[in-house]
């Protein structure tokens, strides 16, 4: 299990400088095959759905990183913690929450950007 700065080091590389969209997900996957790595599947589901959204056919998961940067969306996750096959899920979202509405601000601090 890797902490939440190793997550938020590949998610800074495609953070937008303007925002259009934030999307909030769960958490990253217990798989290891994180959204934001780009060394992985262009084929995972949420990944995939993302890249069908935009209308953006690519090659590899690195072109689709930077197409989503360069339309302004960004993936943020609720916890930094995998969850999706732990029992304490909500408890774990609920006590990492700060950090996410810390997060949130952050990005839109006048909060004028869609949330997703």
């Amino acid at each position: 299990m890797q902490d939440r700065d190793y997550y938020l080091s590949f998610r800074n590389k495609y953070e937008p400088k303007q925002l259009t969209l934030l999307i909030v997900a769960e958490s990253p996957p217990v798989s290891g095959l994180y959204f934001y790595n780009p060394i992985g599947k262009t084929s995972g589901p949420l990944f995939a759905a993302l890249m069908r959204q935009i209308a953006f056919s690519l090659s590899n998961k690195e072109e689709g990183l930077v197409q989503l940067q360069q339309k302004g969306w960004l993936l943020v996750d609720a916890t930094y913690e995998q969850v999706d096959k732990n029992k304490r899920r909500d408890e774990t979202i609920v006590r990492d929450y700060p950090l996410l509405r810390d997060d949130l601000i952050r990005l839109s601090p006048d909060r004028a950007v869609p949330l997703e």
